[in-house]
């Protein structure tokens, strides 16, 4: 052997090598080439049970034909006795009249009956009535009326075993009941059914809704040892033409065909055992067959081992490493693959150096973001701590004021910087630096252009009504600009109505984004007059356009609105710059 470090190497990669692995493996895999005998052999097998199924699907359609024709032969005459009955439905007597007549001119049927919506039944052959509110074949037939079918061990009325053909009647386009006639359970029996085939145990067996068997062909077998052992009938209905193979009651390997005669009230379930496969002298054909399958399953066995351990192994081990590594347990140093292919090993090491540099990125990004978060609340802070340096001078200034006109203009600049302020406090305030709460926001707002404690007009009130909605900084600071704009206008011009003064602020928002600000007040014969100079208005029309808005103003004698309708910015973005 070489001490060359670099031969050591290159030959410790040739003997773990995976392709060369693989390559070994698939040779074990491929030899046995009789499992190729094994296979087509079952294709065959599987391809003469298909053929089965498909061969008794077609031989019990063809035995349940007459069993269909006697059901909707029933359909017909209970819609024919529906609309016969229709215009004496008011009069139980003539009804019942009715239904007598038919019963005594049709040998096929023992009892026919006229059910109302409420299930009560007036009108019947028999003459006596009956309530059939609380079956579940009416309750089913009233919440889907259909032509159905129903057997019944003994019938309500009859108190014999019967099958139960109901119809719906419409008057025009109302539901008026059902017509409900009864066919005793000879109408379909082992006399009715078709001669079929006996060859390989064939059996017939036609059953109700609920499981109820009404009749059979077993060729003088006992038809319940030949049902399927595990599948109850009641289990069948709902499903539609199907064969499948199971084990009969009996022990026996079927094939079984299911066909819908009525669709979801009357099926008809066929079997027969399944033709022989190999000859008698299934010994010859046993030793060839088994032989390639022990091989096979050999070759299986040492496949699955190797590639367990040389693949499915090491590639869970980094799946494990991989998943800790995403729900951020880090930090557990390099990932080991002991004893796995130098791939394997190579593909382990190099996850190991990604997420070392995605973990040392991770922490950079955090803490620049942490520093980011920090510097913008400072900066936050520092702007509303000079705009409310701003107003203390601005108050200053106010109360120095030599005319009533320069205290007013000073005052309405000192609630615009307090707006800004109200702003940026929220925006420091809030867990996210980068919206704020505009009910919030605006409350605040209201609260300060009302002035707390200061003198109002007796029965002077304030309505707020805001609805939860979050703004970027973008909408934020026009919105509450506009917001103490009309808040000022509306204080200044409102007036006595009916001996009360009011205004009212709202803010709502729709299922389509849309956000709807108002500000209104009462206006009365004593209300002031504005004599301003018009900036109040140019700078109400600058917001609006500053949030992409509309804005609407309705007047009357009583009553001043001023309404906003923009659409809800999704993310800070620039808005239309409607400064001057």
């Amino acid at each position: 052997m070489s001490d060359n470090p670099v031969q050591r190497e290159q030959q410790a990669r040739t003997r773990l090598s995976l392709k060369l692995k693989v390559a070994a493996l698939l040779g074990i895999a491929l030899f046995p080439l009789g499992l190729i005998s094994v296979l087509q052999t079952n294709n065959a097998v599987q391809e003469a049970r298909n053929l089965s199924g498909a061969a008794l699907l077609s031989q019990t359609e063809r035995a349940a034909v007459e069993e269909r024709e006697i059901i909707y032969r029933a359909f017909g005459a209970a819609e024919a006795l529906g609309a016969s009955v229709l215009p004496s439905l008011e009069n139980a007597d003539t009804c019942s009249s009715l239904m007598e007549v038919f019963v005594e001119a049709s040998p096929s049927y023992i009892f026919a009956g006229f059910i109302e919506l409420s299930g009560i039944m007036n009108c019947a052959s028999s003459g006596r009535g009956s309530d059939f509110s609380e079956y579940p074949a009416f309750i089913m037939q009233q919440e889907n009326p259909r032509p159905m079918v129903e057997m019944r061990a003994a019938g309500s009325v009859t108190g014999v075993p019967v099958i139960i053909a109901s119809y719906p009647v419409y008057d025009f386009e109302n539901l008026r009941g059902f017509v409900s006639i009864s066919l005793p359970h000879q109408a379909i029996s082992e006399d009715t059914i078709r001669s079929v085939s006996k060859e390989r145990g064939f059996s017939l067996v036609l059953f109700g809704r609920e499981g109820t068997i009404i009749a059979t062909e077993a060729g003088g077998a006992d038809i319940e040892m030949l049902l399927p052992r595990d599948r109850e009938l009641e289990s069948l209905v709902g499903e539609s033409e199907f064969s499948f193979e199971a084990r009969a009651r009996n022990g026996e390997e079927r094939i079984f065909a299911l066909v819908p005669i009525i669709d979801g009230d009357v099926y008809a379930l066929s079997s027969w055992t399944p033709g022989e496969t190999f000859a008698s002298d299934g010994f010859r054909v046993f030793v060839p067959v088994i032989f390639p399958l022990i091989m096979c399953a050999v070759s299986l066995i040492v496949a699955y081992i190797s590639v367990n351990q040389l693949v499915i192994r090491p590639i869970n081990t980094l799946r494990r490493q991989m998943a800790l590594f995403a729900i951020g347990q880090r930090g557990k140093g390099d990932f080991q693959l002991d004893q796995a292919p130098d791939e394997m090993r190579d593909l382990a090491a190099a996850f190991s150096r990604l997420a070392k540099t995605v973990e040392a990125d991770e922490i950079e990004r955090e803490q620049a973001l942490e520093d980011k978060s920090v510097l913008l609340r400072e900066v936050y802070h520092r702007v509303k701590n000079n705009l409310q340096l701003i107003v203390s001078i601005m108050n200053m200034q106010i109360r120095n004021a030599e005319t009533p006109r320069e205290k007013l203009l000073l005052q309405q600049l000192q609630d615009r910087v307090m707006s800004l302020s109200i702003v940026h406090k929220n925006l420091y305030t809030a867990s996210s630096l980068a919206s704020v709460r505009a009910d919030e926001l605006l409350g605040e707002i209201v609260n300060q252009l009302i002035g707390i404690g200061a003198q109002r007009p007796e029965g002077f009130r304030v309505v707020t009504e805001f609805d939860p909605v979050t703004l970027y900084p973008d909408q934020a600071v026009p919105l509450s600009l506009l917001v103490t704009e009309a808040g000022t206008n509306a204080l200044k011009h409102t007036g006595k109505q009916d001996g009360n003064t009011w205004v009212k602020f709202s803010l709502h928002r729709d299922h389509q984004g849309m956000v709807d600000v108002e500000v209104a007040n009462s206006k009365g014969k004593k209300a002031e007059e504005a004599d301003g100079s018009g900036l109040g208005t140019r700078l109400i029309d600058a917001f609006v356009n500053q949030l992409g808005g509309e804005l609407e103003i309705e007047e009357t004698d009583d009553l001043y609105t001023l309404r906003i309708r923009f659409s809800l910015q999704t993310k800070t973005s620039g808005l239309h710059d409607g400064t001057e």
